[in-house]
């Protein structure tokens, strides 16, 4: 029976379940945190809780480290720290790290994809459109969008093909031919939030057999 992973509720609004009293490290009050903004004007990521944070050069940046395990980053990116709370932190609190799980596992890469396409035109950078003429339809579902690039992930990690192919001209020729209203996701997308999501969604089910069975042999 195929069930529904659960949503998390907005990571703009969700709160810690604990009290300003408690005796984890990782817990930064409303009081003690600095009432600061990211680029655009938005506060903070909720994640930033679970990371020691300083300014870098670049404004409204900041470079993150685990107040779990000490792994640093000199760039904090909120999508990274949540993958590394739900998937790759040894020492993270358990609710933290279940809520972080499908929280990726849940994520839109469709928007982070499109945001990838913005910022390409921002640098001024040639879409795959300049290379490879398009439909004039309606263009792909954004269902239907999701299920090529799962399959196109499993494909990759299954056959062992390096995540640099998807940008490699030859190949999106090739997903061009197939499919002229494709736009492909970029290798950060696919290596990393993808990746990420599908693993996430992996574990979730995974655990939820564990869960569910009894008298275990390992």
């Amino acid at each position: 029976r195929k069930s529904k992973i659960p949503v998390p509720s907005s990571p703009y609004t969700s709160e810690r379940q604990e009290s300003p009293g408690s005796s984890s490290s990782a817990y930064i009050s409303d009081q003690n945190t600095p009432n600061e903004t990211r680029v655009g004007g938005r506060g903070l990521y909720p994640v930033w809780k679970y990371f020691q944070r300083q300014k870098t050069k670049s404004n409204g940046y900041y470079s993150a480290k685990c107040d779990y395990c000490s792994t640093k980053w000199s760039r904090g990116e909120p999508v990274k720290l949540e993958a590394h709370l739900a998937l790759e932190c040894s020492y993270v609190e358990e609710h933290v790290r279940q809520f972080y799980l499908l929280c990726v596992a849940c994520r839109n890469n469709l928007e982070e994809q499109s945001e990838h396409s913005k910022r390409q035109k921002l640098n001024n950078q040639h879409g795959l459109t300049k290379f490879f003429p398009q439909k004039t339809g309606g263009g792909l579902s954004e269902g239907r969008s999701n299920t090529i690039n799962v399959a196109l992930l499993k494909a990759f990690v299954v056959c062992g093909i390096s995540f640099s192919v998807i940008e490699n001209l030859f190949f999106i020729n090739l997903l061009q031919t197939l499919c002229p209203e494709y736009q492909p996701p970029s290798r950060e997308v696919l290596a990393r939030r993808l990746l990420d999501q599908e693993y996430s969604k992996v574990v979730i089910k995974r655990e939820a057999i564990f869960r569910e069975s009894n008298n275990l042999t390992i």
